[in-house]
């Protein structure tokens, strides 16, 4: 009674069979090239979740786990290395890499980016390096992620051209730029100006006392200063760069000219090129971001209280991101100590910076 449909089915199974063959051989097909597009990026293996895994394994027991010739994602040793920890009733554990670092290193991490909120990655990782610990900033990334904080971005510049060529020659260059603040009292709202000065070559910064009135006179006083601390640092001073303020007078000039031995000491910036005096902008940048923003200043003896820690802290504290700094202080004798001690923290301007040391025992 039911042969009809017997030889019904079976026709029909072999009409289709065809088709079903050439939507595998399409499929297998789709895999090959995508194995092709990740090799060509270093991808060498596809990681399959816990998850993939269990289905990849139910589906082939309805082939008896005959799939040998169509398993293409991995090796087939790691199909029958699943198929014999299923039947061992092992957990399949999580994919990638075990984790290396320690939860006291983890909680560690997440102290520091909870406590310095303004903290990127390359912060971090510098921190990390003070105190002796080795870690990348796609490890931080990951464990801050994993604990629900994100980090701010880092901002990158990039010159190209002649320029850069020319501030190659960090160890004789000395950047300069003022910095702006406003200061409240009785009469009202003034700004309050500091000219600072940086060399290229170590990130070493210094910065002048406060002032309402950067005269003429005034800045030609800072650039002796600047000067004085340009020998006490033993910079082979070549350079001056700075940009078109109308502050910066032929006066201010020449005290760099009496400074250095070249034809044309005191080096312009474009107008409206920041770009050129990236180094002592991003300083500026990272001070106000990092402390002056933070504070609202009602008299020049606290901002000058201010800027002094501040650069203490940036000069000699703080880890530094750049070609041929290395995340590190600006010390060029400092050495990561061995991770040992306990962590301790120094509090900087009331903990809105912080710096992190081990512990002598």
């Amino acid at each position: 009674m039911n042969l009809p449909f017997l030889v019904a089915g079976l026709l029909l199974g072999n009409c289709f069979s065809p088709l079903r063959d050439a939507m595998v051989r399409f499929l297998i097909m789709e895999i090959r090239i995508l194995q092709r597009t990740l090799a060509d990026q270093g991808v060498d293996r596809i990681i399959c979740t816990p998850v993939e895994r269990f289905a990849l394994l139910a589906i082939g027991s309805e082939m008896n786990h005959k799939v040998k010739d169509i398993f293409l994602i991995n090796a087939w040793q790691t199909y029958t290395r699943w198929l014999r920890e299923e039947r061992e009733g092992k957990v399949p554990g999580r994919p990638g890499r075990p984790r290396k670092f320690s939860d006291e290193i983890t909680a560690l991490i997440v102290r520091i980016a909870k406590e310095n909120i303004m903290a990127g990655l390359g912060k971090i990782v510098g921190e990390m390096k003070k105190l002796g610990i080795a870690i990348s900033t796609g490890t931080i990334k990951a464990i801050l992620r994993r604990h629900n904080i994100t980090p701010p971005n880092d901002r990158q510049y990039t010159v190209t051209g002649s320029w850069r060529k020319f501030v190659a020659n960090v160890d004789s260059l000395v950047a300069c730029d003022f910095l702006t603040k406003p200061v409240y009292s009785l009469f009202g709202k003034f700004d309050a100006f500091v000219l600072v000065f940086i060399h290229l070559g170590t990130r070493r910064v210094w910065m002048s006392p406060a002032t309402f009135s950067p005269h003429d006179e005034w800045c030609r006083q800072q650039a002796k200063h600047a000067c004085m601390w340009i020998e006490d640092e033993g910079i082979n001073f070549r350079h001056l760069i700075r940009d078109n303020d109308r502050k910066f007078t032929d006066r201010f000039d020449s005290v760099f000219n009496e400074q250095s031995d070249t034809d044309q000491p005191v080096v312009t910036t474009g107008i409206k090129m920041p770009l050129m005096n990236s180094i002592c902008e991003s300083y500026i940048g990272h001070a106000q971001a990092e402390c002056l923003d933070h504070f609202v200043c009602f008299s020049l003896d606290q901002l000058d209280h201010i800027v002094a820690e501040f650069g203490n802290y940036y000069n000699f504290k703080r880890p530094h991101q750049g070609k041929d700094i290395g995340n590190r202080i600006l010390d060029p004798d400092w050495k990561p100590p061995p991770p040992v001690g306990a962590v301790k923290r120094q509090k900087i301007l009331g903990g809105l910076l912080n710096n992190y040391y081990r512990e002598v025992a």
